[in-house]
């Protein structure tokens, strides 16, 4: 899983997460009966390590773009019934949508 806590079968490529994916069994494939492994670059030191570098990488270019006024925020809050239903991704997702539809539509037109 992303954040650390999951596994994945060598071979099949699934991947599980035990907070919202788990296996049927914990540390066993569910198809293949195989046992799942960690990836190194999937323990929770090493999430936190790649979201230290990510906010440091990505905190001077929200900056910049917020100060050219062109930076445009979602975090779904505006769909507070998919939020409430622990689906911040749709909720985020039904914000995006118009919102690059309607960049796309000008650009088109311009």
């Amino acid at each position: 899983g992303r954040g650390g806590g999951g596994g994945a079968p060598p071979a099949s490529g699934r991947t599980y997460a035990y907070d919202f994916n788990p296996p049927a069994v914990e540390g066993v494939d569910d198809v293949t009966g195989e046992p799942l492994v960690q990836r190194e670059d999937d323990t929770p030191e090493a999430v936190r390590a790649r979201l230290q570098v990510y906010s440091e990488s990505a905190t001077p270019l929200v900056e910049h773009y917020s100060q050219m006024g062109v930076l445009a925020r979602f975090d779904g809050e505006d769909q507070p019934e998919l939020v409430a239903q622990d689906r911040r991704s749709d909720a985020i997702y039904a914000s995006l949508r118009p919102y690059v539809e309607a960049r796309l539509q000008a650009f088109a037109q311009a």
